[in-house]
């Protein structure tokens, strides 16, 4: 089964890119420069019937309270924060310190052929 999105959100997009992410209030913290995860988010949301777009998730997130759907004063998320939003979305965060294992790759696959959007963070460079 391949994961077909209904929509693909950009937080290049002119309707939302100069957006505030979170709880900063320093414009470079916009949607333009910092939003991937939040357009991410709006994307599986959408992928789940959620009539959602990475302006609504943002503010849902924000609604939730600091430290609960973005940490205090700031536009990071707080892991498992979509699924206080949405009880039918559930999350599951794996950190790896080096590469993949033959295993996680199996576990991403079994996710995707089941028809489960998988997201990933990709670190080009670990040491910093």
């Amino acid at each position: 089964m391949r994961v077909q999105f209904p929509i693909s959100y950009s937080q290049l997009d002119t309707r939302w890119a100069k957006n505030l992410l979170g709880f900063n209030t320093n414009a470079e913290f916009n949607f333009y420069n910092f939003a991937c995860l939040i357009c991410t988010l709006a994307n599986i949301s959408r992928y789940y019937g959620k009539d959602e777009n990475p302006v609504t998730i943002n503010d849902k997130l924000k609604a939730l309270g600091a430290g609960k759907g973005f940490s205090a004063g700031g536009g990071n998320y707080v892991w498992g924060a979509i699924t206080k939003l949405f009880s039918d979305i559930k999350e599951k965060k794996t950190e790896t310190p080096g590469e993949l294992t033959d295993a996680q790759i199996g576990e991403i696959k079994t996710a995707l052929d089941s028809g489960f959007p998988v997201m990933f963070q990709i670190d080009v460079n670990p040491k910093t």
